[in-house]
This record gives C-alpha cells, structure tokens and sequence, in this order.
C-alpha cells in the first residue's frame, strides 16, 4: 500500500468519524486542536485506523500523532 492510499484511507475515517469536510484535512493540520475533538473520538478514530489497516496502535504513538501527517506516518511505517 502506497502513502497516497494510507492518507485516503486515514482522512476517510477522520471525515467519517468527525463529520468534517475532507478538504479541511491537511498534512499540518492538528486533529484535536483544527476539529475540537474530545477523547471519545480520538479513541474511535485509532480504533478505526487500527481495523482499517490490521495495526495496533498503542497509548504513547496516539498520543504523539497529533496531526494527519504523523498519524500517516506513524500508519506508514507499521503497514511496511
């Protein structure tokens, strides 16, 4: 799977989740603080990703990929 299909996928869930317009999602863009989210989705998000793309991702790499670019990254390297 290529970056663009991870980045795809991974705004497809963040739009799902959030009810956001896909165009608001940016490499830079900060998922919590651009979209106000609480925890609950932050939860529901990973979740997500992690059934989408057969990972696991754990507490300190959540809490790290606080924009879409490292959430892509982070999703990147575990699916190589």
């Amino acid at each position: 799977m290529n970056r663009i299909e991870i980045e795809d996928k991974i705004r497809n869930i963040i739009v799902d989740v959030l009810n956001v317009n896909k165009s608001l999602i940016h490499n830079n863009s900060n998922i919590i603080k651009n979209f106000e989210v609480d925890s609950l989705d932050i939860l529901y998000i990973i979740i997500s990703i992690e059934d989408e793309f057969e990972i696991e991702i754990n507490d300190d790499e959540a809490e790290v990929s606080t924009t879409f670019e490292l959430l892509v990254n982070l999703v990147e390297k575990k699916v190589k």
